[in-house]
């Protein structure tokens, strides 16, 4: 592919692949963006240089700030050997998935009574979860929740899918 170049493929007029070639091939999967090209402009040295944009990378970039959040969270303390196989390299994406998806919901709950555990990092909470992924407990009978328990908390919510420890912001 040239640079700028645009290759599209559409399903049904539900889902809509797009790979776009700017300094390397970008591919993107949408169901809610429009076929269509946006002209840009990118400061280039002493001048500005226009190009076309496909609106999934415009859409993408608007709200991802241009990084995959969750693949730079995840890889910030990466868990396990991902190894050959390929299931041991799925297995791994969606333990440590799961940790994180863990981890931004704790971050996200209002609860004024553990308004000092908002400041817990990755790795605290990483660490914080072990203990209890070790152990086999019956979490049906797990006594209430104290200060700060993100690993009971979550996974009182993934497993029992009682959300009553959680309270969402609007």
């Amino acid at each position: 592919m040239k640079h700028c170049e645009v290759k599209y493929c559409q399903d049904g007029g539900l889902t809509t692949a797009t790979v776009w070639r700017d300094k390397g091939k970008i591919a993107v999967l949408s169901t809610n963006v429009t076929r269509t090209m946006i002209p840009l402009q990118r400061r280039g040295p002493g001048r500005l240089i226009q190009f076309i944009t496909p609106s999934p990378v415009i859409v993408y970039n608007k709200f991802m700030f241009g990084v995959d959040l969750a693949d730079q969270h995840r890889l910030y303390y990466v868990m396990g050997r991902s190894g050959l196989q390929w299931w041991r390299y799925v297995s791994w994406f969606l333990f440590q998935t799961a940790i994180m998806n863990s981890w931004v919901l704790f971050k996200l709950r209002n609860n004024p009574a553990l308004k000092n555990c908002h400041q817990m990092s990755q790795i605290q909470f990483q660490l914080d979860c072990v203990p209890l992924l070790l152990q086999d407990a019956n979490l049906e009978s797990v006594a209430p929740l104290t200060a700060c328990q993100p690993q009971l908390l979550i996974l009182q919510f993934l497993i029992l899918g009682d959300t009553s420890p959680f309270i969402f912001r609007n």
